[in-house]
């Protein structure tokens, strides 16, 4: 049996997670990718003003997505990788419209959070993200 790396990704050797980043973004921008995900995120009925949390954002390319998406106010993507994290901050800011944040954290810190917060998202940030 293989064993699932996103299990451990925080723990993963540096250069296979890196690898793997670099494919993530490439697969992020096949134009059948970034379909699937305008028809999936269009059938989800966000409020004016959302606040949304992506937990497991990876390399961001859903997050990104969000920030743009119409009745999306904040988004914040959380992982637990910061070799992912580190690929989701590098795009431009300008290539970013709306406000997206992110944080390294292993999901359920992040959960617990939500919990106590009694907001939507638990990861809100009240600074824009690292340019």
């Amino acid at each position: 049996m293989v064993a699932d790396v996103y299990a451990s990704i925080a723990d993963a050797d540096p250069a296979l997670v890196e690898r793997i980043a670099e494919v993530l973004e490439l697969r992020a921008g096949d134009p059948q990718q970034q379909a699937m995900r305008q028809a999936y995120l269009g059938d989800v009925g966000f409020p004016d003003g959302a606040r949304v949390l992506e937990v497991g954002c990876g390399t961001g390319p859903v997050t990104r997505t969000l920030a743009a998406w119409p009745g999306v106010a904040e988004v914040t993507g959380v992982d637990p990788s910061s070799t992912f994290l580190a690929a989701a901050r590098s795009p431009p800011a300008s290539t970013t419209p709306g406000w997206c944040g992110w944080r390294e954290s292993a999901a359920e810190p992040a959960m617990a959070r939500q919990g106590q917060a009694g907001e939507g998202n638990a990861g809100s940030n009240p600074q824009p993200p690292d340019p």
